[in-house]
């Protein structure tokens, strides 16, 4: 559980450089988003992989599935590096706001 104390700050808040609510928060959902495309493929590899296990079934079935797999796999890499990259820019924001600010 990630528990966050704010700071009261007077009414009317405003944000760095008097940015605009949805210009501010889009590389927070944009990461969020990632993660939940992330964790979706994860999941269909998973179900996927086990599923190939569990049926005996023909060579060619088996080699579409690996390469079914094998997309699914590349997928995931390529969601993953997405976050990661998201996640970079989302802090170098905050970092450049942080300087712009003080």
């Amino acid at each position: 559980m990630d528990i966050q104390q704010f700071k009261y700050s007077s009414h009317p808040y405003h944000l760095p450089d008097f940015m605009d609510v949805f210009s501010w928060s889009m590389p927070f959902v944009a990461e969020k988003v990632t993660k939940m495309f992330f964790d979706i493929l994860a999941k269909t590899n998973m179900d996927q992989a086990n599923s190939m296990t569990d049926v005996n079934i023909e060579d060619m079935v088996v080699k579409q599935k690996k390469r079914d797999i094998n997309v699914l796999k590349n997928k995931i890499k390529f969601v993953s590096k997405m976050a990661k990259m998201q996640k970079i820019l989302r802090e170098e924001n905050e970092n450049i706001i942080k300087i712009k600010v003080g």
